[in-house]
């Protein structure tokens, strides 16, 4: 019987929360990337979307973001979305960038 070998491919996770006038702030998914580099340039054009006065709600990065290991199958489809896609639910867990 051959041995089954699973490649898996590395990318970034940054989880988010939402902040609500009147209700405060709270968990609002997480998004994968290709690279930090996607990552940070999905967060600069979220607040680059943003209208110039603070809307009563929006979303923001919240903690660090950290490496986790996915299918070469999920990363495929992350690329063909343009390296940067937002999941709901409670995000993966993984490795912090930042040590």
């Amino acid at each position: 019987m051959e041995k089954e070998e699973f490649e898996m491919k590395t990318v970034v996770v940054q989880k988010w929360e939402e902040s609500e006038l009147g209700w405060g702030s709270r968990p609002d998914g997480y998004t994968i990337h290709q690279s930090e580099q996607h990552r940070i340039d999905f967060i600069k054009s979220y607040w680059d979307s943003m209208p110039p006065s603070p809307p009563n709600e929006y979303s923001r990065p919240y903690g660090s973001s950290y490496l986790i290991d996915i299918s070469v199958e999920d990363y495929k489809e992350l690329v063909e979305k343009g390296g940067s896609i937002w999941e709901n639910g409670t995000p993966p867990k993984g490795v912090r960038t930042d040590g």
